[in-house]
């Protein structure tokens, strides 16, 4: 009987103490029920900070302390909770006065009362994440100042160029002397300058993107025969594939530009040779693995694996290799890493790097998966080479920038069309007002004062339902009204800067499209 009532004593004494230090506990803590989410247990500082009495909030469940858009989530990660797995992460929570705050959750499975319950431990980390968005726009403001700075003095060099020769092309000219060496100098430089603004864009995720459903492993397979023009004789190149197919939503053309630098980078670092494996494969990432992208679904993904046996990169060279204009070699942008970190994210992808000094480099290009089914024959290039032909239509030509307006009206003119000019999208969709039965097609750019281009289309619609357009972007956001136009309509799209061919073609087979 003594023993009996001496373990009762020792039990209360436990409990007592365990009792204590849950109340005392300077964070909030909850218990709930694992198959209800009703709260079973509540701490007095979850009552100061939830605002709530206690009795209130063991009328509650998890679901009632967060906003109404975050609620189906966390029902889908509540049903998939099994067992005594740690569970940790930040979430958005609501107190009884309607503040919204951030708090970082930790959640281990116990038994409570004899049922499935878990523990939580909420730790309010608001002021943290605020102090850390302002260093993140600290450094980001830094970041554009190195951009601005690289940006000005690559294009002043080109403009310099392109000046220059300008010049020597005009007293050629004037001395009766053939001006073709120096035209050609102008147009090269040209020709970089857009390569410098199609890298500006890929890196601030902006450039127009043609994406089709393409197997990864085919794509790797175009890629091959340039890079082994690229890596050279005394790299070993090692090819492995998934037996599967790997189909994903990709711009092929961008797709080898990033394969084409990241083996370029491997190939530099193997300055006495060296092997690089190109790896295709399937992998799948939870929700732990996408932390740092709360934008990415959990599940399986394609990815394209290089591996090279170079010199691999310091600790402090690694967390900086996607800066724009950070560079450890002596010639180039140093915009090329961070070019492919703008192509990767804006096709919704994940970039993983490993590399340690001396032991060589890893890069990971992965790609969310589409169904398995094969890509359309159709899906291909509208590019097509073949003579450039005019007409006699008659085209509304909407340009802000008057020196390409004026370019476009020549060029188009020369072909034989009749052109209809106009600095924005207001002047344009007046004109087409008034010429409604006359104008075959309309060329709109995107961004324009006043009016754009995607608003002026709208208006013109009104009134010509058959209306054929070809929009000129210079950029276009991931989820433009473009886009989704083009999608729904089939309208045709020009990424400036475009060449006055491409321009002559894509006016002729637009205008000789069906309805």
């Amino acid at each position: 009987m003594a023993e009996s009532r001496a373990l009762s004593d020792e039990l209360r004494i436990s409990e007592e103490r365990y009792r204590l230090l849950f109340e005392a506990t300077p964070l909030p803590i909850f218990v709930f029920d694992a198959e209800t989410f009703r709260y079973l247990a509540v701490n007095e500082a979850a009552v100061r900070k939830y605002g709530y009495s206690r009795e209130e909030l063991l009328r509650m469940t998890v679901l009632d302390i967060r906003p109404p858009e975050d609620v189906a989530r966390l029902k889908t990660i509540l049903t998939r909770l099994e067992g005594s797995n740690l569970q940790t992460g930040v979430w958005r929570h609501k107190a009884h006065s309607g503040d919204i705050f951030e708090v970082e959750i930790t959640t281990h499975a116990l038994e409570f009362g004899g049922r499935p319950a878990r523990l939580v431990v909420a730790n309010d980390v608001t002021e943290r994440r605020r102090l850390e968005e302002q260093l993140r726009q600290s450094q980001k403001m830094e970041a554009t100042g190195l951009l601005a700075g690289g940006v000005a003095h690559d294009f002043n060099n080109l403009l310099g160029v392109i000046l220059g020769a300008t010049q020597l092309a005009r007293r050629a000219c004037a001395d009766g002397r053939p001006a073709e060496p120096y035209l050609e100098e102008i147009a090269a430089a040209g020709k970089r300058a857009a390569e410098l603004t199609r890298k500006l864009l890929a890196f601030s995720r902006k450039q127009v993107l043609h994406t089709r459903p393409l197997d990864l492993r085919e794509a790797v397979d175009d890629f091959l025969q340039l890079l082994r023009r690229v890596i050279g004789e005394d790299v070993e190149l090692v090819v492995r594939r998934t037996p599967e197919p790997l189909l994903v939503n990709a711009d092929a053309s961008q797709l080898e530009q990033v394969l084409l630098n990241l083996c370029t980078n491997a190939r530099q670092a193997m300055p006495a040779g060296g092997k690089i494996v190109l790896e295709t494969a399937r992998t799948h990432f939870d929700a732990a693995a996408l932390g740092r992208e709360p934008w990415a679904a959990e599940g399986d993904w394609a990815e394209v694996r290089i591996v090279d046996t170079g010199v691999g990169m310091a600790a402090d060279t690694r967390a900086r290799i996607f800066e724009p204009f950070f560079t450890t070699k002596s010639e180039g942008t140093g915009l090329g890493l961070a070019m492919v970190h703008g192509i990767v994210h804006q096709h919704r992808g994940l970039l993983r790097v490993d590399s340690r000094l001396g032991e060589g480099t890893t890069v990971r290009v992965c790609l969310p998966l589409l169904p398995d089914e094969r890509p359309t024959d159709g899906a291909t290039s509208d590019s097509r080479v073949g003579e450039t032909r005019g007409g006699r239509e008659t085209l509304l030509v909407a340009e802000d920038e008057p020196a390409l307006r004026k370019l476009l009206g020549t060029t188009l003119g020369e072909l034989g069309y009749e052109v209809l000019a106009a600095a924005d999208g207001e002047e344009a969709a007046r004109i087409l007002e008034s010429r409604k039965d006359s104008i075959a097609l309309a060329i709109l750019d995107v961004v324009m004062p006043r009016l754009g281009g995607v608003q002026a289309y709208e208006r013109m619609r009104a009134v010509a339902p058959k209306l054929k357009v070809i929009f000129t972007t210079g950029y276009a956001p991931e989820h433009a009204q473009v886009s989704a136009i083009v999608r729904r309509r089939g309208h045709a799209v020009l990424s400036k800067p475009f060449t006055l061919e491409e321009l002559a073609r894509k006016v002729r087979e637009t205008l000789d499209s069906g309805e």
